[in-house]
């Protein structure tokens, strides 16, 4: 899958991070080949828990991690939902507007 997101990333430079829990905010701004040749980018993160907010500098795609919830949230062009509905099937599911966690 990290492959099928740098694919769509190809335009970034820079990949941004937010991570906060309470009133501990940190960014983090990290060259998005880099971050892609990580094997677990989270563990690198100035702080891996609390919530997590990821997107490239001018591609349409954000990224949601809560460590309270077990979703990994993605909202991108349909083009890379598919794709990573292909890799990985079964995996991915679609919210709605009256989905509960949408």
């Amino acid at each position: 899958m990290h492959a099928a997101i740098d694919r769509f990333s190809e335009d970034a430079d820079a990949i941004f991070v937010r991570c906060y829990h309470g009133n501990d905010v940190h960014n983090w701004q990290i060259d998005r080949t880099l971050f892609f040749e990580l094997p677990d980018p989270f563990v690198e993160m100035p702080q891996p828990f609390g919530t997590i907010t990821i997107f490239p500098r001018g591609t349409p795609w954000f990224m949601l991690n809560r460590d309270d919830e077990p979703i990994l949230y993605l909202a991108g062009r349909a083009e890379l939902v598919k794709a990573l509905d292909r890799i990985a099937p079964g995996r991915f599911i679609r919210l709605q507007p009256n989905d509960r966690y949408y």
